[in-house]
C-alpha cells in the first residue's frame, strides 16, 4: 500500500510540475512575441518620423527655391505685377499642398504614437499577468515541496510504526 501510495505521490509530482512548466514557457513566449511586436513598432515609428522630417525639409527647400524665382523674376525681368501675383498664388498654393502633407504625416504619426502606447500597455498587462502566474507557480511549487516533505515524515513515521509493531508482536509471541 505504501509503495503505491509512493507511486502515486510522485506521478501526481510530476504531473503537477510539467503543467506549471508548460504554463510558464507560454506565458514567457507571450511575453517576447509583444517585446518584439513593440520593438518593430518602435523602429517603424522611428523610420516614419525621420521620413517625415526629410520631407519637410524638401518643402522648405522647394518654397525657398520658389521665393527666390519669384524675387528673380521681379528684380531682373521687372515683370508686370499681375505676373508676380500669378508666381504668387503658386507658390501659395504649393505651400498649402505641402502644409497638407505635412498635417496627414503628423496625423499619421500621431496615430502610431497612440498604437505604441497601447501596446505598451497591453505589454505591461502581460507582464503583470507573467509575473502573478510565476508568482502562484512559486507559491505552489513551494506547497508541493511541503507536501514532499510532510509525506516522506508520513512515511518515516509509518515504517517506524510497522517496525514497533512487528517488535511488538514478536515480543508478545516470545512471552506468551
Amino acid at each position: 500500500m505504501n509503495g503505491q501510495d509512493t507511486q502515486y505521490n510522485v506521478n501526481l509530482d510530476l504531473t503537477y510540475t510539467c503543467q506549471l512548466s508548460e504554463k510558464e514557457a507560454i506565458l514567457e513566449k507571450k511575453l517576447k512575441n509583444q517585446n518584439k511586436r513593440n520593438d518593430e513598432l518602435s523602429l517603424s515609428l522611428l523610420t516614419q518620423e525621420h521620413e517625415r522630417d526629410m520631407r519637410v525639409g524638401l518643402l522648405n527647400d522647394q518654397i525657398l527655391s520658389l521665393q527666390q524665382e519669384i524675387l528673380e523674376y521681379t528684380t531682373t525681368l521687372k515683370l508686370p505685377k499681375t505676373n508676380i501675383t500669378h508666381l504668387e498664388v503658386e507658390v501659395t498654393e504649393i505651400g498649402r499642398k505641402k502644409c497638407e502633407e505635412i498635417d496627414r504625416l503628423r496625423g499619421k504619426n500621431e496615430a502610431m504614437a497612440r498604437e505604441k502606447e497601447r501596446l505598451n500597455e497591453k505589454l505591461d498587462l502581460c507582464r503583470k499577468q507573467y509575473n502573478e502566474e510565476k508568482q502562484k507557480l512559486e507559491c505552489q511549487t513551494d506547497i508541493l515541496s511541503s507536501l514532499k516533505s510532510a509525506n516522506n515524515n508520513l512515511q518515516e513515521r509509518s515504517s517506524e510504526i510497522t517496525e514497533d509493531i512487528m517488535d511488538n508482536k514478536m515480543e508478545t509471541e516470545c512471552t506468551g
